[in-house]
């Protein structure tokens, strides 16, 4: 059976190219788990129970811009319905939505 030669070089540029996205993210993610978890859960706020109520709209068979009134991008209504898919409860919702926003945020900069 063969080897597999790893360029090391390679892979060190990969990493050095890489490493500030790795770093925002492990810190994001740190962030993330200490604010839901060391200081206290609070509630959804406003703007989380808009988002999750256009998603069950959507989940409802409901169209934005035609029957219910939608103020975001279009593009927008794929960050909304993604954590509607696994959950109809708000707080589970609120928790997905914010783990999405914590993968989302590094990526988008």
């Amino acid at each position: 059976m063969g080897r597999v030669a790893i360029d090391s070089k390679a892979l060190g540029d990969f990493v050095r190219a890489n490493l500030t996205l790795l770093i925002m993210v492990v810190a994001t993610v740190i962030l993330f788990v200490t604010l839901e978890y060391c200081i206290g859960y609070s509630p959804p706020r406003d703007d989380v129970i808009n988002f999750y109520n256009h998603a069950e709209a959507m989940k409802d068979g409901l169209l934005p811009y035609k029957d219910f009134e939608f103020e975001f991008p279009p593009f927008s209504l794929l960050f909304f319905l993604i954590p509607g898919l696994f959950t109809s409860d708000l707080n589970t919702y609120a928790s997905i939505f914010g783990a999405e926003v914590v993968v989302f945020t590094p990526v988008s900069y």
